[in-house]
């Protein structure tokens, strides 16, 4: 067994990290500033602000559905993604849980998005340390034409480096309604501090969806029913855009 501060490689590609040292790379991954693309989308959300249907006042609500439901489906995803690490039979898992990603994804704009942000996130790890098991994640994607989706890409990397599964979702969900937020205050007349009030105040929210993701199951998943997938679809037709979905 490694020493405090050591870490080893397994022979499926799982790096055993120190607590700490594991949570540093967490905080990098889960950065909004990882140059993957996720602040180039606002997954419906620039649609619905100039429709008019969504405004400052009911974007607390707004948020708190979304990570109820939206984030309840990638927690899902991560999670699955993130068993997977060490699993002996990886390879038709690893593609059933992204095709089973995209079909829950009605929306093409929304499906692309996430599709991109995965292929950037998994082709950055492998360029920050170049694991077995996400080569063969890259690898099985390339030879069978399928994308990687975010969630299970995030998933995935993050139980490679031996993050703990409830720090992984935490984090997935912190950054997912950050991106969105951050998106609302360049439409939305929404400062500072009232976006960093917002975001605290939706900790509640983010807790009771990781709490609760272990629990579920397929059949328990839905679509997002919040508007996001429609507005996401009208996306393209806007006069002027911000963000590409």
């Amino acid at each position: 067994m490694p020493n405090i501060g050591d870490f080893w490689l397994g022979y499926t590609g799982v790096v055993m990290l120190t607590n700490a040292f594991a949570q540093l790379k967490l905080l990098q991954l889960a950065d909004s500033a990882l140059p993957i693309g996720s602040t180039a989308h606002s997954y419906g959300v620039e649609s619905l602000v100039a429709e008019g249907q969504l405004g400052v006042a009911g974007l607390g609500q707004f948020m708190r559905a979304f990570i109820q439901e939206s984030g309840q489906l990638e927690a899902y995803l991560a999670n699955q993604a993130w068993q997977l690490a060490d699993a002996t039979a990886f390879d038709q898992a690893w593609l059933d849980l992204n095709d089973h990603a995209a079909a829950f994804k009605p929306a093409r704009e929304s499906r692309h998005a996430s599709a991109v942000l995965g292929r950037r996130l998994l082709g950055l790890a492998l360029q920050l340390e170049p694991l077995p098991r996400w080569q063969q994640a890259s690898t099985l994607a390339q030879s069978h034409q399928i994308e990687t989706h975010h969630s299970c890409v995030f998933g995935l990397v993050a139980g490679c480096l031996a993050i703990e599964a409830e720090a992984m979702l935490a984090a997935l969900l912190q950054q997912m309604t950050l991106s969105l937020i951050l998106a609302c205050q360049k439409i939305l007349p929404l400062g500072q501090v009232q976006a960093q009030q917002l975001l605290w105040q939706l900790h509640p929210t983010i807790k009771a969806v990781v709490a609760q993701t272990p629990h579920m199951m397929l059949a328990d998943l839905a679509p997002c029913s919040i508007g996001l997938d429609g507005a996401s679809m009208r996306h393209p037709l806007l006069g002027t855009r911000l963000f590409i979905s």
